[in-house]
């Protein structure tokens, strides 16, 4: 992930927790049956265990379950162009800004113009 702006002094970053989640002292039991099922979801969409269906009805209302899920869709969007490792940045020496134009399509904005805005090909 490229960031937009940088981390506040001080703060910690969870990635580390996130990667070995089973065994993290400061992730909350809640964020862990989150992450099982983000790794289901992932891995085996189609074999939910009952064990993690279970923990998951237990920590998350009906309208939480379906929002991790569209987060999860969302947060996947982007692995084909991963997998096909042509993800590489448009400039590798600033950060790209962008919107979405009312019909979805992604607009990068012209270097320098902050307005002007060019159609990636």
């Amino acid at each position: 992930m490229r960031r937009a702006v940088a981390r506040p002094a001080g703060s910690g970053d969870l990635m580390d927790e996130v990667l070995e989640y089973e065994q993290s002292g400061s992730l909350a039991e809640y964020q862990r049956v989150a992450l099982r099922l983000h790794d289901a979801f992932l891995l085996h969409p189609a074999g939910l265990s009952a064990a993690i269906r279970s923990a998951t009805l237990e920590h998350f209302s009906s309208a939480q379950i379906v929002e991790l899920a569209f987060k999860y869709m969302y947060w996947s969007s982007n692995r084909p162009v991963v997998t096909l490792g042509i993800d590489a940045p448009h400039d590798e020496n600033r950060l790209t800004s962008f919107h979405y134009a009312d019909n979805g399509e992604y607009i990068v904005h012209a270097r320098g113009t902050g307005t002007d805005a060019i159609r990636p090909t």
